[in-house]
């Protein structure tokens, strides 16, 4: 009975009053579901299911969901250039320091100019991760459109997808995740790429792609400069 309670109320928040078409990825409740459990035990029976969900979203064992809540996920426009060029140093710093060895020569101003035109041209598209309390930039996920006879049709491409560090393993690359999935499936593509470098450093990257549906397609990425 408390088992359908729980169920009950977790569709009452899926259909909240709050952002909660964040919520809906069930999993990141999972860690706190014996606590759920245990507070609803204490509170079904005294409010009404809607008051129960507030009081669990605000007061309780929900502080992933009501953070997902409050998030929103904005497609980027040239306004956003600046912010997104400061999280392509921060992730290439990160990278650098992960493999010990620089992997890119960043420069912020081109990067940030490079950013605006692209996607005043159409050519890039940028989802950044916002706090709808306070509208700072928790991380971006970079797309294009790609092209091969191999994938039998169009697919998606994301170069670049990076969440800081103070906000991981709370929901935010799921979510970058959830969007880039929709614009691939309005767009009729066919699936979605992403490299990650096959070394131990990068094992938890790999892991999340994989919980995420990614399965591994082969080979590594090699480049060779032109100019």
């Amino acid at each position: 009975m408390l088992k359908k309670s729980a169920s009950g109320v977790l569709a009452l928040l899926r259909g909240f009053t709050y952002r909660t078409e964040y919520a809906s990825p069930l999993r990141v409740l999972r860690p706190c579901w014996t606590n759920f459990l245990s507070i609803l035990r204490e509170y079904i029976s005294v409010a009404p299911a809607e008051r129960t969900v507030e009081i669990l979203v605000r007061q309780h064992c929900f502080p992933v969901a009501y953070y997902l809540m409050n998030l929103r996920i904005d497609h980027a426009q040239s306004d956003d250039a600046p912010i997104i060029a400061q999280m392509v140093g921060e992730l290439l710093r990160e990278i650098t320091a992960m493999v010990g060895t620089s992997v890119s020569g960043f420069h912020e101003e081109e990067t940030e100019t490079r950013a605006r035109s692209w996607m005043a041209d159409g050519k890039y598209s940028i989802l950044l991760a916002r706090d709808g309390v306070q509208p700072e930039s928790l991380g971006f996920l970079a797309l294009y459109e790609s092209f091969a006879l191999y994938t039998e049709g169009a697919f998606g491409t994301i170069p670049e997808f990076y969440v800081r560090r103070a906000y991981r393993s709370q929901g935010v690359g799921t979510l970058l995740l959830s969007e880039a999935k929709r614009i691939g499936q309005s767009k009729g593509w066919r699936r979605l790429e992403v490299t990650t470098p096959p070394l131990p450093q990068f094992d938890g990257t790999l892991t999340f792609y994989q919980r995420e549906g990614f399965s591994i397609s082969g080979g590594r990425k090699l480049k060779l400069e032109l100019s």
